[in-house]
This record gives structure tokens, C-alpha cells and sequence, in this order.
């Protein structure tokens, strides 16, 4: 009997730590699953949706001017900017046909009709259209940040990391900003860098203006997925919620 109480203190030593490091890692979880101030959209949501006046504007130049290659590729991105705000696929369908009638006029040095295919193709997941697309815009101008921004976004889709990382670095050195910042993100927790990650996370959303609300509720639900990835539960509802909030639809 003697002999079984160093056992037991031990094995009631071993339980004591065990309970401390479960203790330990549990409030190391909560007090990193909060959300933080910079978080949070600082612009109202309320304002009158400047897309719609964009979009009326760029249809009566073209009912005014049928044949302005340049005023068709306009209206198609007003199309699908009002259409991505609003859901409403009719729209985002009118924005192909202008583009595809832009480029029908003018099929050398219009990124602008392009980019919306490209952008329209990226929606439905057709990653290697875009690509493609992209490339176009490229041969003429191979430094156009969209077509660059494409080219990030689709090749890590398509879980093409490093093809990814030297646009991606480019565009945050020559456009710093919340897409590129976001898109260099993305990058870095996709190769394990996430104190890289989440300091160019914070950097992006710092640097949004009320001009760019879908690049604004795009980095916060990726940034929202990081962190339900990593069971952040109260971090993650914040930023997804927020997301929603800025962009409904």
C-alpha cells in the first residue's frame, strides 16, 4: 500500500497538468476569437447605390450611339456591376451581350469589354476562360492590373500557388491596395505564412474606400472562412456577418 502513493500523486500530478494545458489551450482559443475594431465596415450601407445612376447613364449613350465600341464596353461593366449588387442575372446577362458586341466593333485594345468576360467568367467558376481572357488583355498590355488580379485569383483557384505569387507580389509593390493586399493575403495562408497573411488582411481592409464595396465584403469573407477554418467561431460570424451587411446579394 505503501508503494501505490508516489503512483498516485503521480498519476494525479500527470491529471493536474493535463487540466492545465486543456485550460491553457482553451483560453488561448477564446482570446484569439475576437473580432477586432478595424474589422468592421466604417461606411454607411444606407447610401443611394451610385451603380443604378452609372447604368442609366451608359444606356442612353448607347441608345444615342449604338456603334461606340467604347460606350458598350462601359454600359456592359455597368451591367455587371449593377448586376453583382443586385443578383439579377438579367442584368449580368446584358453585360456579356454588350461586351460581346463591343468587342464584335472593336477587338484590338478593348480590355474594358474583356475584362467583364473575364469577371463573368470567374462567376460561373470557369477559371480557365478567364485565364484566358486575361492573357488576351495581357498581349497588349502586359502589366494591366485587372487582367493581372484575374490571373492571381483564377490560377489559386485552380490551386496553382506559384503561378499566383508573382502577379500577386507585383500588383501589391506598383497597386498597393485593399485587392492586391487581399490577393498577397490569400497567397501567404495558402503557403503557410499566416502571420504574413493576416498582417496583409488587416492592411487591406484598413486601406478600403466606400468606392469598392464588393472588394470590401469579398476580403472579409475569405477572412471570415480563415477563421472558421481555425474554429475562431465569434471572429468568423462577425466578418461574415459584416460581409452580408455590405453586400447582400
Amino acid at each position: 500500500m505503501k508503494k501505490s502513493a508516489p503512483k498516485k500523486i503521480l498519476v494525479l500530478s500527470l491529471l493536474s497538468i493535463g487540466g492545465l494545458v486543456a485550460l491553457f489551450i482553451s483560453w488561448n482559443r477564446s482570446s484569439s476569437d475576437q473580432a477586432q475594431a478595424w474589422m468592421k465596415y466604417p461606411y454607411s450601407v444606407s447610401s443611394a447605390d451610385a451603380s443604378e445612376v452609372e447604368l442609366s447613364f451608359y444606356e442612353q449613350k448607347v441608345k444615342a450611339q449604338p456603334k461606340s465600341a467604347l460606350d458598350l464596353a462601359s454600359l456592359a461593366v455597368a451591367y455587371r456591376k449593377a448586376g453583382k449588387r443586385s443578383g439579377d442575372v438579367i442584368q449580368l446577362d446584358r453585360a456579356r451581350e454588350s461586351a460581346e458586341k463591343s468587342l464584335a466593333l472593336l477587338p484590338h485594345f478593348n480590355p474594358s469589354a474583356r475584362m467583364v468576360l473575364a469577371g463573368l467568367a470567374q462567376d460561373r467558376h470557369d477559371f480557365p476562360a478567364a485565364l484566358a481572357l486575361a492573357e488576351q488583355i495581357l498581349q497588349e498590355n502586359p502589366k494591366n492590373p485587372q487582367a493581372l488580379s484575374v490571373k492571381v485569383t483564377s490560377n489559386l483557384a485552380l490551386g496553382r500557388v506559384e503561378a499566383a505569387k508573382e502577379d500577386a507580389d507585383y500588383l501589391s509593390r506598383r497597386f498597393p491596395g485593399l485587392p492586391s493586399w487581399t490577393l498577397r493575403a490569400l497567397l501567404s495562408i495558402e503557403e503557410g505564412k499566416e502571420s504574413e497573411g493576416l498582417a496583409d488582411f488587416e492592411r487591406a481592409i484598413r486601406s478600403e474606400d466606400f468606392g469598392d464595396r464588393e472588394g470590401s465584403a469579398w476580403a472579409r469573407s475569405v477572412l471570415g472562412r480563415y477563421h472558421l477554418r481555425k474554429e475562431h467561431l465569434k471572429t468568423a460570424r462577425f466578418l461574415l456577418s459584416e460581409a452580408l451587411r455590405i453586400q447582400p446579394n
